[in-house]
C-alpha cells in the first residue's frame, strides 16, 4: 500500500508512546513543570510527572480534506462560475516549486529534516521565556506544528473551536507537540510539507502556494522565480502585516530576510541573494483576483439556480448542513446541462428589447 495522502483523510488512531523521543518529552515536560512550579526544583519526580502527563494527551488529531474551489460547468465544459470559501487549489509538492520549498524551511524551521516533528532546543527555550507570562511571547514552532496548528483552524466548526485553535497559549504549544511528534511517526517529510503548502494562508485571501502564485504573481506554483518564492515563504509567519499590496515596503524587506537565511544556509550563493534582494519588488508582482460567486458569471441567474437546487436536494446531503458544508469546502465540479450558445442568444434578445438602462424602468 502506498503512503498516505495529506491531503486524504488523517487520522492518528493509536496512542504513540513516546519512547524514541522520553527526552524530549521529558524535556519539554521538565520545562513546563517547572515553570509552573519554581519552588519544587529540578526533580526527577517532576520530569517524571511531566513526562508521564505529555503523554496523557490527545494524539488523534482527524483532518477532513482541505477547501478548495467549486466548479460550475455547462454542457460542453464552458466554466460557468467559480464558487469557495476557502481560495485554494491543492497540487502536489512536485508542483510546487523546490525554491519555495527551500525557502520555507531556511525561514521557518532550519533544522526541518532533522527533527522528528519538535525541535527540543528551540522549544525549550520558547518555553523557558514564554512560562513567566502565560501565554507565547516566543515562537518555536517546526513546520510539523504548523502544519497541525493549520489542520485544527481549518476542521474548527464553530466559533469556539476556531477561537481555541488560535490561541497561543502554553497548554495549547503543548498540545501542538504531542500530535507534532505522533504526525511524524504518521507521515514523511515530503508528505508533511506538501500537506503545510496546501494548508497555509499567504494572505489576500489566497490559501495554499498554487492560489497564492496566481494571486500575487499570475503563474503556477512550480514557474516561482527566487525572489517570488522567498516573498511568499516571509508570508507565512505574518499574512496581513507582509502583504505586498498593503505593505510593500514591509513585506520586501521580509522578502531579503528570507533571503540572507537562505545564503547564510548555502541554499543560495551570495551572487544570488544580491540579485534578489535588488530586484524591486514591483516588478516581480501581476496580481490576478480569482472570480467568487455567481454574481461574475456569464449566466448569473441559471448559477444561482444550480446552487439553490444542491443546497434543497438530499441527492448532495441528508441535512441543510450536509449540502452547505459540501458547497462550503467545494473540491467539486457541478456538470449542468446549459446550452452557452442559446444562453447568450437569449441574454442578448433580452437585452436588446429592454436594455439594462431603459426608461420604460421594465426588466427581462
Amino acid at each position: 500500500m502506498g503512503a498516505p495522502s495529506p491531503q486524504s483523510s488523517t487520522r492518528i488512531k493509536r496512542s504513540i508512546p513516546v519512547r524514541k523521543f522520553a527526552g524530549i518529552s521529558a524535556a519539554l515536560g521538565g520545562v513546563v513543570a517547572l515553570a509552573a512550579m519554581p519552588m519544587v526544583g529540578a526533580s526527577a519526580y517532576v520530569a517524571k510527572q511531566a513526562n508521564t502527563s505529555f503523554e496523557a494527551l490527545p494524539s488523534e488529531l482527524k483532518s477532513l480534506p482541505l477547501p478548495q474551489r467549486t466548479y460550475v460547468e455547462a454542457a460542453d465544459g464552458t466554466r460557468i462560475a467559480t464558487l469557495y470559501d476557502q481560495n485554494r487549489i491543492v497540487v502536489p509538492l512536485n508542483k510546487i516549486s523546490t525554491t519555495l520549498q527551500k525557502a520555507l524551511i531556511a525561514t521557518e524551521d532550519a533544522r526541518f529534516y532533522e527533527h522528528h516533528g519538535v525541535d527540543p532546543q528551540g522549544s525549550a527555550r520558547a518555553l523557558l521565556t514564554n512560562a513567566s507570562s502565560g501565554d507565547v511571547q516566543q515562537g518555536s514552532s517546526t513546520i510539523t506544528m504548523q502544519y497541525v496548528r493549520n489542520l485544527l483552524i481549518t476542521n474548527a466548526t464553530t466559533k469556539k473551536e476556531i477561537e481555541e485553535a488560535r490561541e497561543r497559549t502554553m497548554s495549547r504549544k503543548i498540545q501542538e507537540m504531542r500530535y507534532a511528534l505522533a504526525m511524524e511517526k504518521k507521515l514523511s517529510k515530503q508528505q508533511i510539507l506538501d500537506g503545510y503548502l496546501n494548508v497555509a494562508y499567504f494572505g489576500s485571501g489566497a490559501y495554499g502556494a498554487e492560489a497564492a502564485s496566481r494571486r500575487y504573481f499570475n503563474k503556477h506554483a512550480n514557474e516561482l522565480t527566487l525572489p517570488q518564492a522567498a516573498l511568499l515563504a516571509g508570508m507565512v509567519q505574518n499574512p496581513v502585516g507582509y502583504d505586498p499590496f498593503a505593505h510593500p515596503k514591509t513585506a520586501e524587506h521580509r522578502r531579503n530576510v528570507v533571503l540572507e537565511r537562505m545564503q547564510a544556509q548555502g541554499v543560495i550563493t551570495p551572487t544570488q541573494m544580491s540579485q534578489a534582494q535588488n530586484t524591486p519588488l514591483k516588478k516581480t508582482l501581476d496580481p490576478k483576483v480569482a472570480d467568487n460567486g455567481c454574481t461574475t458569471s456569464f449566466a448569473p441567474f441559471y448559477c444561482d439556480y444550480v446552487l439553490r437546487e444542491v443546497a434543497n436536494n438530499k441527492v448532495f446531503g441528508d441535512t441543510p448542513q450536509d449540502r452547505a458544508a459540501l458547497l462550503k469546502r467545494g473540491g467539486i465540479v457541478i456538470k449542468t446541462n446549459l446550452d452557452v450558445h442559446a444562453q447568450k442568444a437569449a441574454t442578448t434578445a433580452a437585452m436588446n428589447r429592454i436594455p439594462p438602462k431603459d426608461g420604460s424602468k421594465k426588466a427581462a
